[in-house]
């Protein structure tokens, strides 16, 4: 798990999937802003801080909607790894979401504790449980599209909130997991979602299915240049901490 900051404040989530290569969702990032990403503990103001040489954000992903919302960070230095610091399994194309309904994944991060209130200072955990794409559809028709103009579609799994949880405003980025054969693997990341812990609402993390070969064709994707710029605030989660 890392924190993904902008002028040194955590703004989303992220996951290590190279040495080289953080996952995260494209629209927790804005152009001339100054990135890092901090690594290796449980508290958000600790931890490694590591320099971003580039982000590159889905080709597909347009910001006033969110499908595609998956971008990746590029570190100018190799990320250390050890027993605090490790890369994520990402599981084969051959898993599809159907396999996966009913099934309780692991949301992790720093983001806000309730809906409009303040950054966790120390990582937490929720259970939410997956559903299909077509409940999850039926569940989002019954209010706003949410920037989904064209409903949910096969590129978002949706996880549904457990025991009053959900990721909340700064988790966007952040991973959604499944253990296979007692080893994590990176289903999803944290896009969006309606509000905090929603009744009924699930959130609707971003699909990941990618084979560490195409990580490489993946860095074709749309590249958004790191640079000083005004210290505005950045976006945090479209509508998207633990609760």
């Amino acid at each position: 798990m890392t924190s993904v900051q902008a002028f040194e404040s955590h703004i989303c989530g992220g996951a290590i999937i190279t040495e080289h290569i953080v996952v995260t969702a494209a629209h927790c990032f804005r152009p001339l802003f100054v990135y890092s990403i901090r690594i290796g503990s449980n508290r958000l103001s600790e931890g490694q801080k590591i320099s971003v040489s580039r982000i590159v954000r889905h080709e597909l992903y347009f910001q006033s909607e969110s499908y595609h919302d998956i971008a990746l960070i590029v570190t100018k230095n190799a990320i250390k790894l050890d027993k605090t610091v490790d890369i994520i399994c990402i599981p084969g194309s051959d898993i599809s979401t159907d396999q996966l309904v009913g099934q309780l994944g692991t949301v992790i991060g720093f983001g806000d504790t309730y809906y409009g209130g303040f950054l966790s200072q120390t990582l937490k955990q929720i259970k939410v449980e997956i559903v299909s794409n077509k409940d999850c559809a039926q569940m989002y028709d019954i209010g706003d599209k949410h920037n989904i103009p064209i409903g949910i579609q096969e590129c978002m799994i949706c996880g549904s909130p457990t025991g009053g949880s959900d990721a909340c405003q700064g988790d966007s980025g952040g991973p959604m997991t499944i253990t296979i054969s007692g080893v994590h693997h990176l289903i999803g990341i944290v896009s969006f979602g309606r509000k905090c812990g929603t009744v009924r609402i699930p959130g609707s993390p971003q699909k990941l299915s990618i084979s560490r070969p195409e990580i490489s064709v993946s860095m074709e994707w749309r590249p958004e240049e790191v640079a000083v710029g005004h210290n505005t605030s950045p976006i945090r989660r479209n509508d998207s901490s633990m609760q």
